[in-house]
């Protein structure tokens, strides 16, 4: 079949150039016809070669020959416009349907543009530069025309795998533009049209490839716009990046040992459950369905597997694994009656797990090991007086966080007014408060050691129920207390 082009000089929608082939893997399908054309000039019918042929959707870019031909094999079935432009003419595109097993022919005209004088010319100069590996998630793409005056810029992104959805920045008029919050380890895809009145002219297609998934890093949440999400930071705490962009609150994050997954807690349904992620933010999926909660606590408190091969989470009284796809939900450990679990964190060697058991009243809690398999649960803290949270487990197996209300309040809805850090001997029983240095009406919450058990990260904030926290970082023994992360919370240091 034959179709004979239309005049459409303003071609908006443009293809993607892959061009480094090595980059991705494209999804095959067996449903592929080919496409045929030529394009020549709409006065003399002339032949017009190295004329750049394209399509949207992208399929591949080719260039006509000295009679004007073109030619793509095996293009999948479904619907395109097939643009053509040379500098020097103005663009034209045309709409064709592509058949499986068959050959779709296509004439294009294109006309001279007898003011290309007077339009835009791009120069070699352009960031970021093609083919290049970025060391952010950030970016500023720039370019540079001759013939700039009173033009306008559109600039196009595309992500790898996702060309039929790019990012579109309109009406431009400076020569630069800063991108942010970009996924890590992604190739991208840019071009920009320049264009006056007299006319319209197209970039080379360029490819960036932002960093890869930062190394022995901190997790943390943060408010954004009124809502709390994730970021990431090196051990200085001088690089913070953004992972997340979520409508709803996200926080409480831990990654698992192969570094592919992230697990956080959620609001996303109402209320709080346990989610997934890849480390750039992308293929969220909801790991639980039941209810969630305990006395004093409607929050979910979770832990991975060390060798990443599942989680455990509590909810009431039931203490639950889960595989990090979802499935194989089972019961690990039944709480002792009128008990609930409020939080459960893995020994580092995977031989077993502390967890935090609370009763009907705020203050009665006590923290118990158990092993691996659910079995054996033997106490190994409890203190009536005074309410606990938070735990955290050395890399030596033996020595414990959590955080203690020193000023023996009862609140019911959970707040506390003096809270401190205090590391145990599990063995010995011994308890050392590691908060000499806190300031008068704060609290130390939510305290981890780094991996390697020479430093512990914790928040600190005041004790109003509106305030908002620092992340500090001292030394085991609770020396060299320093501001870390301003308005931040529950950190979680990782390898």
């Amino acid at each position: 079949m034959k179709i004979e082009s239309t005049h459409n000089w303003y071609v908006i929608i443009l293809l993607i150039m892959i061009i480094c082939s090595g980059c991705e893997e494209r999804l095959e399908t067996p449903l592929t016809g080919k496409l045929k054309g030529y394009v020549i000039d709409n006065v003399n019918f002339d032949p017009i070669p190295d004329v750049r042929v394209t399509t949207h959707p992208y399929s591949e870019s080719v260039r006509t020959d000295e009679t004007g031909m073109f030619y793509i094999e095996n293009i999948h079935e479904g619907e395109y416009n097939v643009i053509a432009g040379k500098s020097g003419f103005k663009s034209q595109s045309v709409a064709i349907s592509v058949l499986h097993n068959q050959t779709t022919d296509v004439e294009i005209m294109i006309e001279k543009n007898l003011t290309a004088e007077h339009a835009p010319a791009f120069t070699s100069k352009h960031w970021p530069l093609n083919n290049s590996n970025q060391n952010s998630t950030k970016t500023t793409i720039s370019w540079q025309t001759e013939n700039a005056d009173s033009t306008y810029y559109d600039l196009l992104i595309y992500e790898s795998g996702h060309f039929g959805n790019p990012m579109i920045y309109t009406n431009l008029e400076d020569t630069f533009y800063h991108i942010n919050n970009l996924k890590f380890e992604t190739w991208y895809y840019w071009q920009v049209q320049a264009y006056n009145e007299a006319g319209r002219v197209f970039s080379e297609i360029r490819q960036f490839r932002t960093q890869s998934f930062p190394k022995n890093q901190i997790l943390f949440s943060r408010v954004e716009n009124e809502l709390s999400q994730l970021f990431v930071t090196d051990t200085l705490g001088t690089n913070m990046i953004q992972i997340t962009n979520s409508k709803h609150h996200i926080w409480n994050a831990k990654i698992n040992s192969q570094r592919t997954r992230i697990a956080f807690e959620s609001t996303q349904n109402i209320a709080p459950q346990l989610y997934t992620m890849n480390l750039d933010g992308s293929d969220v999926k909801r790991l639980t369905t039941v209810p969630i909660g305990s006395y004093f606590h409607q929050k979910i408190e979770y832990d991975w597997a060390p060798n990443g091969s599942h989680l455990v989470f509590t909810s009431f009284d039931k203490l639950y694994r889960i595989n990090p796809d979802g499935t194989g939900m089972q019961v690990l450990a039944v709480a002792p009656e009128g008990s609930h679990f409020r939080e459960v964190i893995y020994k580092p060697d995977g031989s077993g797990l502390f967890v935090m058991i609370i009763g009907n009243t705020i203050k009665n809690r006590q923290i118990s090991s158990i092993n691996a398999n659910g079995s054996n649960m033997q106490q190994v803290y409890k203190n009536s007086d005074y309410a606990i949270q938070g735990l955290a487990v050395h890399p030596d197996n033996v020595h414990i966080l959590f955080s203690m209300d020193m000023s023996g309040t009862d609140s019911h809805v959970g707040r506390m007014l003096d809270a401190k850090i205090y590391r145990m001997n599990t063995n010995s029983g011994q308890l050392t408060n590691l908060s000499q240095g806190k300031s008068s009406g704060t609290n130390d919450l939510n305290a981890m050691y780094s991996p390697n058990g020479g430093h512990i990260v914790f928040t600190n904030r005041s004790n109003s129920t509106t305030a908002i926290g620092s992340i500090k970082m001292m030394n085991p023994d609770g020396s060299r207390r320093k501001k870390f992360i301003g308005e931040a919370d529950y950190p979680y240091w990782f390898d």
